[in-house]
């Protein structure tokens, strides 16, 4: 586990030696490869909405692949779309209480290649752009949903293609929810909260967390909209 978190990480913020950045329809250069304050302006337009999943190639297990395509670890030539789709068996798009799609209020993908094997049509990354908005349900309100990054230099071990998606969507607050339900129990009942107190926590500390995670939900729920 530890291992494919630090995979998904690397292939997120790892050096490149040239970068470009589809904006406005437009593949424009990019000399740095990861910047902070650009990628939180890309994933979280909401201040509240700041709670973001990363899934690479880089970090998932390469098994039950039967596209033609990804057949051979080598082939530079892979089609992105079927890196979405390779990520799309691992990530859960739908809630299984109501049965609706959860949505997507903001992502940014980030493709990589080895250094002059592969060039980066932008038609190809407008097309992977539309691919993985449709595939994860984008909020219809924020109309700059998106931001590709197109990088030169591999984050595979095996020197081949990866794309990295970081998705902003309604799925992440139903574990927090669920999450502080359980602690909302817990504190009810007293469990553990000496320990805490031995820290100098007091109750107004714990009621300050569960409403901050509460505003957290109900601004997605917003969002959603």
């Amino acid at each position: 586990m530890n291992r494919m978190i630090s995979r998904t990480l690397y292939d997120l913020v790892a050096p490149s030696h040239r970068t470009g950045r589809i904006q406005d329809a437009k593949l424009r250069p990019n000399q740095r490869a990861f910047r902070m304050r650009s990628f939180v302006a890309d994933v979280a337009p909401v201040p509240s909405n700041k709670l973001v999943e990363l899934w690479s190639t880089a970090g998932l297990p390469r098994i039950h692949r039967k596209d033609q395509d990804c057949s051979q670890l080598g082939n530079v030539r892979r089609r992105w779309g079927t890196e979405v789709d390779h990520l799309s068996k691992f990530i859960a798009r739908y809630d299984l209480k109501s049965d609706e799609q959860f949505k997507c209020v903001s992502f940014q993908v980030s493709v990589r290649s080895a250094i002059g094997n592969t060039k980066f049509p932008k038609n190809e990354i407008l097309a992977l752009r539309s691919r993985v908005a449709h595939q994860f349900s984008c909020v219809p309100w924020n109309k700059c949903t998106s931001a590709v990054r197109c990088l030169q230099g591999t984050a595979s071990r095996l020197g081949e293609p990866t794309m990295c998606l970081a998705l902003n969507r309604t799925a992440l607050p139903g574990y927090l929810e669920r999450v502080a339900q359980k602690a909302r129990v817990m504190f009810d009942v007293g469990a553990y909260k000496h320990w805490y107190y031995k820290h100098g926590c007091e109750d107004r500390d714990f009621e300050e967390a569960f409403a901050t995670i509460d505003h957290i939900v109900a601004s997605y729920a917003q969002s959603a909209r």
